[in-house]
């Protein structure tokens, strides 16, 4: 299944986007990031980062569904979307895969 194509679905079965539609491996990372949704920007930590997707975690108010934007280290501003949300932490799929590599190179 093509993780960018499955954006409406997230909101239907989050519970389910979490185990089923990851494609790739996840690495476990602690990277400072930050996120921009309904216009505001706030900091977070990236916990897990693969190809299509990151666990970020912080005091953050997001919805699944929501569209919003991550700045990955050494990559720029991503554009995902939500895909779960747990106390402190939610899941993102992003918009077109990426090179987590670059992200856990030092600056």
């Amino acid at each position: 299944m093509n993780a960018r194509s499955t954006f409406a679905d997230f909101s239907a079965a989050p519970d389910r986007v979490e185990a089923s539609q990851r494609r790739g491996s996840r690495d476990s990372v602690f990277i400072a990031a930050q996120v921009r949704a309904l216009g505001r920007e706030q900091a977070v930590r990236l916990r897990n980062l693969s190809e299509d997707g990151a666990m970020i975690e912080g005091q953050i108010n997001l919805v699944p569904g929501q569209r919003i934007t991550v700045n990955v280290r050494n990559k720029g501003w991503v554009d995902g979307q939500v895909a779960w949300v747990r106390p402190n932490r939610c899941g993102i799929i992003f918009a077109a895969p990426i090179d987590p590599r670059q992200a856990r190179t030092p600056v």
